[in-house]
């Protein structure tokens, strides 16, 4: 049986959605001062249970602004009320750094980190862009939820997550648990993109799961 882990129940989903949908707004912020950080803007960003690149998951807000080329200001959909966030940009990459608030806190990092971009390289040298297929392959046994929060019920999605990897999560299209409820992620075609990729960073202490908490694998 599929669970839910307790980090996937804080409803990140409906932000993956909506940024899946380009529905992301927000006001410009100042960039990294001339010169600094030049290193950083090309490249791969290898992601790892402690960062993306040289970036830390427990880097603050600030401090990941004054790194980055280009940041600004915007706001992500939570269930009850927009959540504040920074985005930060460079050639090949899009991260978005949530914070569980209704405002920015410069001095304390992101909650939620959210992935894009050729340049954004996962483990096992995948990228964002890999397909569902390669994805299961290279991480195994792992465990996904169906559904979501406000979205009505004709977007059929599901949010998993992997034991390998168990700060990692991937929205998808397509699941079907009548087909099979016991491996929600066989029922997606091998072919299948994931919506959005992400990143929290309280579960990157765990420790891979066993048959008991996850599904199956198959190749």
């Amino acid at each position: 049986m599929c669970l839910i882990p307790p980090a996937l129940a804080r409803a990140p989903v409906p932000a993956i959605i909506v940024i899946a949908l380009s529905a992301c707004g927000g006001k410009p912020s100042q960039g990294a001062p001339s010169g600094s950080g030049s290193r950083t803007t090309v490249g791969k960003l290898v992601v790892s249970d402690s960062g993306v690149g040289p970036f830390r998951y427990n880097a603050t807000i600030a401090t990941l602004r004054a790194s980055w080329p280009t940041s600004r200001d915007t706001t992500m959909p939570a269930e009850y009320l927009s959540h504040a966030a920074v985005e930060l940009s460079r050639p090949g990459a899009r991260i978005i750094v949530e914070q569980g608030d209704t405002v920015l806190h410069p001095n304390a990092p992101g909650d939620l980190w959210l992935l894009s971009g050729d340049s954004i390289e996962l483990p096992k040298n995948l990228r964002p862009a890999s397909r569902w297929g390669e994805i299961r392959r290279a991480y195994g046994v792992g465990w996904g939820s169906n559904g979501g929060v406000g979205f009505g019920d004709d977007i059929n999605y599901s949010t998993f997550t992997f034991c390998s990897v168990p700060y990692l999560f991937f929205t998808v299209l397509g699941a079907d648990t009548v087909t099979d409820p016991n491996d929600l992620s066989a029922s997606i075609p091998d072919t299948t993109h994931a919506l959005n990729i992400g990143v929290d960073p309280e579960k990157t202490h765990l420790v891979p799961c066993d048959s008991s908490t996850s599904w199956p694998r198959r190749s």
